[in-house]
């Protein structure tokens, strides 16, 4: 319940009449409401502000390790989801093999589920370093040339000419 300042002034008025002054602060507690830790604001503020599928992918980045395990997260990393594919990137080719087969595969998969949630994550897909999430497009200014328009008779305006 909210008490308005007005409402908690009269409250303490009473108080302070019937406690007498040193009881009345105490008494008042009571009426005040209890506090809130930090963290409960913040996870409060975060679902406001990223979508769920988004708090559980870094969820999962945040524990990668454990889901994971030290050695093999020390070579991959957790990269981005796309249409309940979840990408990993692993940094040499050869583990990348070792990872991609179908019983680790289960393994990590089920685990990444678990944090996701099975119908935000349906497969694993391991990729090389550097081929991260697709880039957003970029929406053009009204009256920019198009990049047609730019690249108008094979010159790239964005590139300097050399002689």
């Amino acid at each position: 319940m909210k008490l308005r300042k007005k409402t908690l002034d009269a409250i303490h008025s009473i108080l302070t009449d019937w406690h007498g002054a040193d009881e009345a602060g105490n008494a008042m507690v009571e009426f005040h409401p209890r506090p809130v830790g930090i963290d409960t604001l913040l996870d409060k503020i975060v679902a406001k502000a990223l979508p769920p599928w988004e708090r559980n992918l870094n969820e999962l980045r945040l524990s990668w390790t454990e889901i994971a395990g030290a050695e093999t997260a020390r070579r991959c990393r957790v990269s981005h989801l796309n249409e309940g594919v979840l990408y990993i990137e692993v940094f040499h080719p050869a583990y990348r093999m070792a990872l991609d087969t179908p019983k680790i595969k289960t393994v990590l998969l089920e685990k990444a589920r678990a944090r996701l949630g099975g119908a935000n994550c349906r497969e694993l897909k391991f990729i090389p370093v550097g081929r991260s999430a697709p880039a957003p497009l970029l929406r053009t200014e009204k009256g920019a040339p198009s990049r047609k328009e730019r690249t108008k008779g094979g010159i790239t305006p964005d590139l300097p000419l050399q002689d």
